[in-house]
């Protein structure tokens, strides 16, 4: 089990810096077959409240070639059903 969502991100190479924000956050199941490179299959147990922010800069590799370093941090809450039991999860996320 494992979270994931969308990644909005936006590169400014005049002034070296990354920035973006996550949407359609959520906690799902994967398939063992997305450990190991084959047929990969999720299911969305719940969504996500809350919100992750990317920051970062933007750093030259030289010949023509970029990286960025950045975080993604932020809060991200829900509520999920496994089974026959209901949990609350929270997370402080800091990547």
């Amino acid at each position: 089990m494992g979270f994931g969502g969308q990644l909005s991100m936006v590169a400014d190479f005049g002034e070296e810096t990354v920035s973006g924000s996550t949407s359609n956050l959520g906690l799902y199941e994967y398939s063992s077959g997305c450990l190991t490179g084959k047929e990969c299959e999720t299911t969305r147990l719940s969504s996500l409240d809350g919100d992750l922010t990317l920051v970062g800069d933007i750093t030259s590799k030289g010949s023509g070639l970029a990286g960025f370093d950045a975080t993604l941090n932020g809060l991200v809450s829900g509520d999920v059903t496994l089974g026959e039991d209901d949990y609350a999860y929270a997370a402080a996320v800091n990547l």
